[in-house]
C-alpha cells in the first residue's frame, strides 16, 4: 500500500509512539485512522483519536464528533471530543473565520497532546489538498517559505505528520469505500465562499485532467523546494546577524555590508526582520513590502521611509536602515545616574555599565577619576549641547557630530549622552570620545565604562 511505503520511507512512524490522530468524520481522515489501525499491531501504536467541533453548523457539527466517538467506541480506541465556539472568537480577534477556526483547532491538538501524553500528532491532509495550498501561496503573491504543506514538522516540540500526501481524494474514497469505512461529508466544502474552495472545483479538476499525477510532481517541488529553502535560511540567518542589531521593537541594519549578500539571502533577511518585529505578521504584508524595502536599500538617495502595517516604520539615513514601531522611539527625558559599580538598561535596549578597572584592559572606554566628577549623568541631547572632542581644537556642537556621523535622524533625539556632575559631555557611545576618554588603562583606579 502507497500510504505504507511513504510512511517508511519517509520514517514518520518508527515504531511504539503515542500517536493523536485528528479525526474530523471526513474520508480523508477517517482512512487516516484505519490505516494506522491497521499498523497498530506491528508498529506497536497506541492511538488516541481527537475530534474538534467548532460550533459553525450546529447540531450537524456536533454529530460528526459524536459520529467519530462511536467509531472510536466500536473499535477500542481511545477518544477525546473538544468543542471550540469558532465565532465567538472571531468577535474579539481579527483574521478570517478559516485562520481563527484553524488556529482553535491546532490548540485543541495541543491541548490533548499533553493532556492524554502523545508522542506524535497525525493529520489527514492529502495530495489534492497539497496542490490547492502551493497554488494558493503562488496566487497570493507571499513568500516563498513554506510552499505547500510539510509531510512532517515540529509543532510545539512534537512531530506532526501527514501519511496521506501521496494520495489523491479520489485514491481515499475508492479506499473507505472498498473497505466500507463509514464516513461524514462537510457541506461547506462545497462552497465557492472560501478561496480553497474554488481552487479544489474549478482549478483542480483542470490540473488532474492535463495530468492524473500532477500531485505527485506539487509533492515532491514542495519537499525539494523546503530542503532547499531551509538551507538558504540557515545561510540568512549567519550574514544577517553580522551586519544588523536587533533591539527591543527595532532593528538596525548596515546597508553596505547587507548588500554585499546575495539577493536571495537579502530577501529572506528582511522576512526575518518582519518576523523578528511582529508577533503576529498581518495578512496585508506581502512580497510587494518585501521589494519595497529592497527598493528602498538599493536607491542611491540618503534618505527615505516606508510605512507598514500596524504603525512600523522602515527608515533610511545614509548607510543605516531603521526598522521600528512609531510608539516605541522614546527621547530619554529624564536624567538618569550611573555610580561606580551600577549598571542600567537604556531605551535603546542597551546597557550601560561602571566598574573600577584594576588595570586590566577591557572592552569599552575608560575614565580617570580625577579628571571628572561622579555620579555619571544619561540623557537625550539638548539644544546648545556641545563636546570637546578628542584630536579636535575647541568643542563641536553635537548637532554638527551627528550630522557629520550621518546618524539617522530618528535616532538623534533617543541617542545617549554621558556627562559628568558638572555637565561636561564625556561620551557619545559609539559616535565620538571627549578628551576625557582613553581607550586604555593607566592605573588601577581608572574607571571602566561600558556600553552593549
Amino acid at each position: 500500500m502507497k500510504v505504507r511505503q511513504f510512511i517508511d520511507k519517509e520514517r514518520l512512524l518508527m515504531g511504539e509512539e503515542h500517536v493523536l490522530v485528528g479525526v474530523s468524520g471526513g474520508a480523508d481522515s477517517m482512512m487516516l485512522l484505519s490505516m494506522l489501525m491497521a499498523l497498530q499491531k506491528e508498529k506497536e501504536l497506541k492511538i488516541t483519536v481527537v475530534t474538534v467541533d467548532h460550533m459553525l453548523r450546529g447540531e450537524e457539527s456536533y454529530q460528526d464528533l459524536e459520529f467519530v466517538r462511536a467509531y472510536c467506541e466500536q473499535h477500542g480506541i481511545s477518544f477525546v471530543g473538544k468543542q471550540v465556539n469558532v465565532k465567538h472568537a472571531l468577535t474579539a480577534q481579527k483574521g478570517s473565520l478559516q485562520q481563527v477556526a484553524r488556529d482553535m483547532r491546532y490548540g485543541a491538538f495541543l491541548e490533548t497532546l499533553k493532556a492524554v501524553k502523545a508522542t506524535v500528532l497525525a493529520l489527514g491532509q492529502h495530495g489534492d489538498d497539497q496542490v490547492e495550498t502551493v497554488l494558493m501561496g503562488l496566487t497570493r503573491g507571499g513568500t516563498s517559505k513554506g510552499y505547500g504543506i510539510p509531510i512532517t514538522r515540529d509543532f510545539h516540540g512534537y512531530p506532526l505528520i501527514r501519511p496521506l500526501l501521496p494520495l489523491t481524494k479520489d485514491d481515499i474514497y475508492s479506499f473507505v469505500q472498498h473497505h466500507r469505512i463509514p464516513y461524514r461529508e462537510d457541506p461547506s466544502n462545497q462552497k465557492e465562499d472560501y478561496t480553497r474552495n474554488r481552487f479544489r472545483l474549478h482549478t483542480l479538476p483542470f490540473l488532474k485532467s492535463e495530468n492524473p499525477k500532477v500531485h505527485e510532481h506539487f509533492l515532491r517541488f514542495s519537499k525539494e523546494q523546503r530542503e532547499d529553502d531551509d538551507y538558504l535560511w540557515e545561510l540568512t540567518s549567519l550574514n544577517v546577524k553580522k551586519c544588523t542589531y536587533f533591539g527591543e521593537n527595532r532593528v538596525e541594519l548596515q546597508i553596505d555590508a547587507y548588500r554585499s549578500m546575495p539577493l536571495p539571502l537579502q530577501r529572506r533577511g528582511i522576512h526575518l526582520i518582519l518576523n523578528y518585529l511582529y508577533q503576529h505578521k498581518p495578512l496585508t504584508l506581502s512580497a510587494i513590502h518585501i521589494d519595497d524595502v529592497l527598493d528602498l536599500i538599493s536607491k542611491p538617495h540618503p534618505s527615505g521611509s516606508l510605512d507598514f502595517p500596524r504603525k512600523l516604520t522602515v527608515e533610511k539615513s545614509y548607510n543605516c536602515l531603521i526598522f521600528s514601531f512609531s510608539s516605541t522611539t522614546k527621547r530619554i527625558d529624564d536624567e538618569r545616574e550611573l555610580g561606580v559599580g551600577e549598571t542600567i538598561s537604556l531605551t535603546d535596549g542597551k546597557v550601560l555599565s561602571l566598574a573600577i578597572t584594576e588595570g586590566v584592559k577591557q572592552s569599552g572606554v575608560y575614565l580617570k577619576p580625577e579628571e571628572i566628577s561622579l555620579p555619571l549623568v544619561i540623557r537625550s541631547r539638548k539644544p546648545g549641547d556641545r563636546m570637546q572632542v578628542k584630536g579636535l581644537n575647541g568643542s563641536k556642537k553635537v548637532k554638527d557630530i551627528f550630522i557629520d556621523e550621518k546618524v539617522p535622524i530618528s535616532l538623534r533625539n533617543t541617542w545617549p549622552l554621558i556627562f559628568d556632575q558638572t555637565g561636561k559631555l564625556l561620551w557619545i557611545p559609539g559616535i565620538r570620545k571627549s578628551v576625557n576618554i582613553y581607550d586604555s588603562p593607566t592605573s588601577k583606579k581608572d574607571l571602566h565604562l561600558l556600553y552593549q
